[in-house]
């Protein structure tokens, strides 16, 4: 290994403390933090004593705070987005606000300033890991894994209260 220059060999205790600094600094969100960003913006279940179709009245409440959280999450540094045990979550908020090709499918929980952020948070963890169509089969399918295991439990108890036959 060679030597450090003396240049930078003066500077490395004030470079040393910056980074130091920097790692416990509470400004840099952690992936709890993400996490739980990302679980206030997700779509709230409706009651389950009520069997009935969503209504918009069930997200006025929730759109602007929805769409705050995913703008921040997409102005956040890349770093603090970057830890993989947050991806799953981030990839289920941008896969509920994605873009509908089918005219019919009215998303009342999302709006198109959601899809567009959605969209812009989706290019950028795909620029800092890669597609997410290669990320959701690599390593055995892993990751896919993750994101059924986050929608368990919602499925769960979607097949306790079936729609009742009328």
């Amino acid at each position: 290994m060679s030597e450090v220059p003396e240049l930078v060999a003066t500077h490395l205790p004030e470079i040393s403390a910056h980074f130091a600094a920097s790692a416990t600094d509470s400004d840099q969100p952690t992936v709890g933090d993400v996490k739980h960003l990302v679980t206030s913006a997700l779509a709230p279940a409706l009651p389950s004593s009520e069997e009935r179709p969503p209504q918009a009245d069930d997200y006025t409440d929730h759109l602007p705070a929805s769409l705050e959280i995913l703008t921040r999450l997409v102005n956040m540094h890349s770093y603090s987005i970057s830890r993989p045990a947050s991806l799953p979550s981030l990839l289920l908020l941008c896969a509920q606000h994605s873009p509908c090709t089918e005219t019919e499918v009215t998303r009342l929980w999302s709006s198109t300033e959601h899809q567009l952020q959605a969209s812009l948070l989706l290019a950028k963890l795909e620029q800092i890991y890669k597609p997410v169509t290669l990320l959701l089969v690599e390593q055995d399918r892993k990751l896919l894994a993750q994101i059924l295991t986050l929608l368990q439990p919602s499925l769960e108890k979607f097949l306790s209260y079936p729609a009742s036959v009328h």
